[in-house]
């Protein structure tokens, strides 16, 4: 049990993706109909629950009494200051807002789809799945070992590399594109950093700037498909990245890292 405990968050990164790639590479096969697209639409919803069926299990295996309670609490904390739920629901969207427009002059001209707001509810589901996994789980056991920045640094890689999907397929994928996918999530993952330690670690906040994000992509859905748009993207969310650490510190908070305990 010592041992479990010692190396519960590793014993979570592996269930994470055992969980997620094979039902990855099941996404991926061919197919058509609407049969084929239910389908799709079930392993997407699992792909997106394997961090917190991971964490779940094991929280279930480790038996301690205190990670459940703070596990609870971030499911729970929501009296944060208004300006916490501002930044969770409007910084990601602008970013996208931003990264369009900055590519209309190499003539990326994306038009808006309201049909987005029918998918809004599934986005949510999926994303606090995810996120009881990533930010509910894994970023508190980081915040314990090192700084907000190096932990959001560092589960952003671990995020992106889970999110390239099945290594099967990893060949026919572009440099570009891997590099972008891992650093777009590097740099989104250390912004929900930043509101997870200053709203008292809480998972709604979390899951609404996760949610924030996806819902922008569906929005412009020609977005992803454009790659001087995941650059500047890329780009963008990395300078957000850098001016939170300046004028933060490491700690990306004046206050305590509340997700920690």
């Amino acid at each position: 049990m010592r041992a479990l405990r010692r190396n519960q968050l590793f014993i979570f990164f592996v269930l994470a993706f055992a969980f997620a790639w094979p039902l990855q590479a099941a996404f991926l096969a061919r197919g058509s109909g609407l049969t084929r697209q239910l389908h799709l639409l079930v392993l997407l919803m699992l792909i997106s629950w394997a961090p917190a069926a991971a964490a779940l299990i094991v929280l279930a295996v480790i038996r301690d009494p205190e990670e459940r309670r703070a596990f609870r609490r971030r499911l729970t904390t929501w009296r944060v200051g208004s300006r916490w739920y501002i930044y969770a629901l409007l910084l990601p969207p602008l970013i996208w807002v931003v990264a369009i427009a900055l590519a209309r002059p190499f003539g990326v001209h994306l038009v808006f789809q309201p049909t987005f707001l029918a998918i809004l509810p599934g986005i949510l589901v999926a994303n606090f799945g995810e996120e009881l996994g990533w930010r509910g789980y894994a970023l508190p056991r980081l915040l314990r070992r090192t700084d907000a920045l190096f932990a959001g640094l560092a589960l952003g890689v671990i995020w992106g590399a889970w999110h390239l999907g099945w290594p099967a397929s990893w060949p026919s994928l572009t440099a570009g594109l891997i590099a972008t996918q891992i650093g777009t999530l590097t740099a989104l993952s250390v912004i929900l950093t930043w509101i997870f330690v200053n709203s008292g670690g809480s998972l709604i906040l979390a899951t609404l700037g996760h949610a924030a994000f996806d819902a922008s992509a569906f929005a412009f859905p020609a977005a992803a498909a454009s790659d001087q748009i995941r650059v500047i993207l890329t780009l963008l969310l990395g300078i957000v990245a850098v001016g939170l650490s300046v004028r933060y510190g490491t700690r990306l908070s004046r206050t305590p890292a509340a997700g920690a305990r």
